[in-house]
């Protein structure tokens, strides 16, 4: 996650006076899917396996991430923020499997643009790209120099921030490690290989998680901010 303009915002007002009442919610959330997940199946490899109930609280949560910034600070979250909320809900589509689940091909793959699928699923799949890039673009533009000095200050929600990025680049380099690895002559034992699959659900249980827990800091800090003498 990339953090919200403070030049944009500094006068922007926010509910709640950056409680982190929401984040203890998200985390209550979880904590309420595992023990469901864990009641519905003795196996607990069932609670991180494809559409169980760790993939279905990281979905649930990035939607309530959405919900949370709308809240906290509609001003921003629906005018110059509006990205972060675009993104927030793009995350929650992805972890749904909703990239893949209406098309032939998965809206990622090559195989949709350069196969036989039909012409109206490849138009459909470039104009979710040129969705995604255009809020990537927008938040590097917009968010990337203000996230840059936060962190090297040491500022809370950048540093929670940044650890949902570092959250979300492992994930997504472990995601089908052993699928990568083979065209390299590098074999990795099933076990090794469904234990990186564990790791990875959890990681991108932690992205959401940080996401959200930088969101309550950034509304303290602009509260703090507003209330200032």
């Amino acid at each position: 996650m990339a953090t919200l303009n403070d030049h944009s915002t500094i006068s922007t007002p926010v509910r709640g006076g950056g409680s982190l009442l929401p984040f203890w919610i998200a985390c209550l959330i979880i904590a309420a899917f595992l023990v469901f997940g864990a009641g519905l199946s003795p196996d607990p490899k069932s609670v991180t396996s494809e559409g169980g109930s760790v993939e279905t609280a990281s979905a649930l949560l990035w939607g309530y991430a959405a919900l949370l910034l709308i809240w906290v600070a509609p001003g921003t979250a629906l005018g110059r923020g509006w990205h972060f909320v675009l993104l927030f809900l793009l995350f929650a589509a992805r972890e749904l499997d909703m990239d893949k689940a209406y098309l032939s091909e998965g809206i990622l793959k090559a195989r949709l643009y350069t196969g036989d699928a039909p012409l109206g699923e490849k138009l459909i799949g470039l104009l979710v790209i040129a969705l995604i890039l255009s809020v990537l673009i927008r938040m590097v533009r917009e968010n990337l120099g203000d996230w840059w000095r936060a962190l090297r200050q040491g500022t809370t929600w950048a540093l929670a921030a940044g650890g949902s990025l570092l959250l979300a680049v492992l994930s997504k380099t472990i995601d089908g490690a052993g699928r990568k690895l083979a065209p390299l002559g590098i074999e990795l034992s099933d076990r090794l290989d469904s234990r990186l699959g564990i790791a990875e659900e959890w990681m991108e249980l932690g992205f959401v998680l940080l996401a959200i827990l930088a969101v309550c800091l950034w509304a303290r800090g602009r509260s703090e901010f507003n209330t200032a003498p």
